[in-house]
């Protein structure tokens, strides 16, 4: 049993915290809304993630964020 979140779990607790919808975040990291939820889901970062934006948008640090992923 893992007990510690994944990439995706850190984002979507960051995202609903920043009360930011999920096309906006989708948006500024650069993904479909599809790819987005995945990576919410999974946590599998997919090809072409803009993750600095994101974290900027997300009120998250974007190198501590970097290195997580």
């Amino acid at each position: 049993m893992n007990l510690e979140d994944h990439l995706g779990d850190i984002l979507r607790k960051a995202r609903q915290m920043a009360n930011v919808s999920a096309a906006d975040a989708a948006f500024a990291a650069g993904l479909s809304d599809e790819s987005f939820a995945l990576l919410e889901s999974s946590g599998q970062t997919p090809k072409g993630l803009e993750l600095g934006t994101l974290a900027t948008l997300l009120a998250l640090d974007p190198g501590k964020l970097k290195q997580i992923a």
